[in-house]
């Protein structure tokens, strides 16, 4: 991502994860002095009306979630013609980091993720 500076507040600050929708970095917000993180839909989606509205739909619904296995969405804006997404930032590792390090997981470990990745599906849904 060139921009260091989304919607002139949001410095980012890396990458983190790449989607089918955006790309997730790590940023920091000077205002409120935390670090965020930073949904930006992809440039070639950002031209088709209907992926950003999509997009904006998820941000708006997301805001309203709250729940221990949801991020909270904090903001959203737009950058250059990109809209962006503005989330907590949640330390830590991806399962998939997880499961690289680890390899395969014990059942009942299994069985505490998947609990707690319904429970958050369920306050969204």
């Amino acid at each position: 991502m060139e921009p260091t500076l989304l919607g002139g507040r949001y410095r980012v600050d890396g990458a983190i994860a790449s989607g089918g929708m955006g790309a997730v970095h790590r940023g920091w917000d000077p205002r409120l002095a935390r670090p965020v993180a930073l949904k930006v839909l992809h440039r070639h989606l950002a031209a088709d009306t209907e992926f950003e509205r999509r997009f904006r739909a998820e941000a708006r619904h997301a805001a309203r979630v709250r729940h221990p296995n949801v991020v909270a969405v904090l903001d959203t804006d737009e950058h250059d013609g990109m809209p962006f997404i503005v989330m907590e930032l949640v330390a830590g590792q991806t399962l998939r980091q997880v499961l690289r390090r680890r390899g395969r997981l014990p059942p009942d470990e299994v069985a505490r993720v998947l609990e707690q990745a319904c429970a958050g599906l369920s306050a969204i849904h």
